[in-house]
């Protein structure tokens, strides 16, 4: 994706979701509650970079990926 550009994380209906976000030198950038009836979340990454992005469910990571922004 492109820099200043917003980016949407989608999922199901999950109660007690976190949503981090890391740079590539692992520090903590973002780290968002999500509302336990939200579907996604919108974020911005202004700075180019290559991210890590958790979801963690009570403490557990249940999906991590990757995201370049050129």
């Amino acid at each position: 994706m492109k820099k200043d550009q917003n980016f949407t994380v989608t999922f199901p209906l999950i109660e007690n979701l976190i949503i981090s976000i890391y740079d590539g030198g692992g520090r903590l950038i973002a780290l968002d509650k999500v509302s336990d009836n939200a579907r996604s979340s919108i974020n911005h990454l202004p700075i180019q970079s290559s991210y890590l992005i958790n979801l963690t469910q009570n403490g557990k990571i249940i999906k991590t990926f990757k995201l370049i922004v050129d």
